[in-house]
């Protein structure tokens, strides 16, 4: 991306009725060429594209002379876009000390830890107009009764293993998960409500969540460094930037009576 925009970008040298392309950047965009076209590029095809981009060149300036950019929203845009690129490429480009990602690692690992799981069975009672149904129900269920042939019939798994909250909550909808948590494993209970209707459920296991070694996420976690480096690196040069500025804004009260009309 970087290698285009150099190749179509006017050097702050050049003369401005001049359209130049250098020997070196011709074999710049002949490498890019060849690794688009998973082949090397023919003279011809390299001269098509460079004409191309002669004249995309030409009707930019021509644009820019008439003042084309100004106002357009669309083209700030994609100026302030290309600004922060050049920042984030920079981040990208990092290689942290293994001190330094060892320690976002250690201040992040709640981000890299697998998700606490339930396996769980339960039996559907629908709306359940007689509490004394489910009482009886549990007392069978307890005893050693086959869940099949207790409750209704219901188009929701029997049985989740080994299941995440979100996946649980996908299933039975917002706040089930909760009302697992205090229930006593391998024991019948209810009533439990879903967003359906109301449940026996038997909990077989929780397993907790688990912070993995950093040597099995490090690549996740170069990742991640690399990203929280680029918003600070843009942050920073955002405040340096506009520091250079002398700005002037409307005051509250202003701003508060321009509204008010």
């Amino acid at each position: 991306m970087f290698g285009y925009f150099h190749l179509i970008d006017a050097s702050p040298d050049a003369e401005p009725d001049n359209i130049t392309f250098s020997v070196e950047e011709v074999a710049v965009l002949a490498a890019r060429m060849q690794k688009t076209l998973s082949r090397p590029p023919s003279p011809d095809e390299v001269t098509q594209y460079l004409d191309q981009l002669v004249t995309e060149e030409a009707l930019v300036r021509e644009a820019l002379a008439l003042g084309m950019d100004q106002g357009d929203g669309v083209i700030r845009q994609r100026l302030a876009q290309k600004m922060r690129f050049l920042v984030d490429g920079a981040a990208q480009a990092a290689v942290p000390d293994p001190d330094v990602l060892r320690a976002y690692f250690d201040e992040n690992q709640r981000r890299y830890a697998t998700a606490q799981t339930y396996t769980f069975t339960q039996v559907f009672f629908g709306n359940l107009e007689n509490p004394d149904e489910l009482t009886t129900a549990l007392e069978a269920l307890n005893a050693g009764a086959d869940p099949a042939t207790v409750g209704e019939r219901t188009g929701l798994p029997s049985t989740l293993t080994e299941a995440s909250a979100r996946q649980v909550e996908g299933v039975f909808g917002r706040g089930f998960v909760p009302v697992l948590d205090p229930l006593t494993l391998n024991v019948w209970s209810g009533p439990v409500t879903s967003a359906f209707g109301v449940h026996a459920v038997k909990v077989t296991s929780v397993a907790p969540e688990v912070v993995p070694a950093f040597e099995e996420v490090q690549a996740a976690v170069l990742t991640d460094w690399r990203d929280a480096q680029a918003a600070i690196l843009q942050q920073d040069m955002l405040v340096e930037l506009v520091a250079q500025y002398e700005v002037t804004l409307p005051e509250p009260a202003e701003i508060a009576a321009v509204l008010a009309q």
